[in-house]
C-alpha cells in the first residue's frame, strides 16, 4: 500500500511537474520566485571634467538620502559606486526605488565633489543629471 502512495504521489509530482512550475505554485500556494515587491534598478548618467574632452576616472558614489542630501540613519554610508568611461558615462546597478544623492569627485577638481539628487522609482532605470567638475 505504502509504494503505491508513494508511486501515485511521484505520478502526480512529475505530471504537475512537467506540466509547468506554475501549477506546482498554484498547488502549493506560493510563488517560487525571489521576493517581487523588491525591485532592483539603476541609476545612469554622465560626469564631466570642464575643458577636457576626457572624463575617464571620475569617482561616483551613492546613498540613499531623504532628498536633503541627509543620509538615512540606517543605509550604508555609501550605497553603490562607479567610475566614469572616457565618454563620462557610469552606471550603478541593483538599486531599489527611493531617493538619493549622486556624488562625483575627482582628484584634480577645483571642487571636492558635486552632488544630485534623484528619484528611483520601481521598476526604472533613473537618469541622473549630468554633473560638472572643473
Amino acid at each position: 500500500m505504502k509504494k503505491k502512495a508513494v508511486g501515485l504521489f511521484l505520478a502526480l509530482f512529475v505530471g504537475l511537474f512537467m506540466s509547468g512550475c506554475d501549477s506546482i505554485r498554484s498547488l502549493l500556494g506560493t510563488d517560487l520566485d525571489e521576493d517581487s515587491s523588491e525591485s532592483f534598478n539603476s541609476i545612469e548618467g554622465f560626469a564631466y571634467l570642464k575643458n577636457q574632452t576626457d572624463h575617464a576616472g571620475i569617482a561616483i558614489a551613492v546613498e540613499q538620502t531623504q532628498g536633503t542630501g541627509a543620509v538615512l540613519s540606517n543605509s550604508k554610508a555609501v550605497f553603490g559606486d562607479a567610475t566614469t568611461s572616457s565618454d563620462g558615462f557610469y552606471v550603478i546597478g541593483g538599486v531599489a526605488p527611493g531617493i538619493y544623492t549622486v556624488f562625483a569627485a575627482y582628484q584634480n577638481s577645483r571642487e571636492k565633489t558635486v552632488a544630485a539628487t534623484i528619484i528611483v522609482e520601481a521598476e526604472t532605470n533613473a537618469v541622473a543629471e549630468d554633473l560638472f567638475l572643473t
